[in-house]
C-alpha cells in the first residue's frame, strides 16, 4: 500500500505542520507545507499512527465556513508495480 501525505490544501500563511508515522517500533517525521507531498509504502496489513504537531481551522483563514480542525490530506491507495 502506498500512505499519500500532502500539505495541498494548507494555505501559505501557515507554518509547516511536523507529522509523525508510527509503525510499529519506527518512528517517521516529516515537515509538510502546502507545497508539500511524501508517499510511504506500507505493508497491506500495516496498522500505522498519524499524529499533527499543529491543526488550523480553515473557516479562520478563508472565511468559508469550514470549522473542522484540520492538518494535512492523506490518502492510501495500493501499491503500483
Amino acid at each position: 500500500m502506498q500512505l499519500s501525505i500532502t500539505g495541498r490544501y494548507r494555505t501559505p500563511q501557515l507554518f509547516p505542520v511536523e507529522i509523525s508515522v508510527i509503525n510499529g517500533s519506527d518512528v517517521s517525521r516529516y515537515r509538510i507545507t502546502e507545497h508539500d507531498t511524501q508517499v510511504l509504502s506500507l505493508p497491506a496489513d500495516a496498522s500505522v499512527i498519524l499524529t499533527a504537531s499543529d491543526t488550523f481551522v480553515p473557516a479562520r483563514i478563508s472565511h468559508n465556513g469550514d470549522e473542522r480542525p484540520l492538518s494535512v490530506r492523506i490518502s492510501l491507495q495500493r501499491a503500483s508495480f
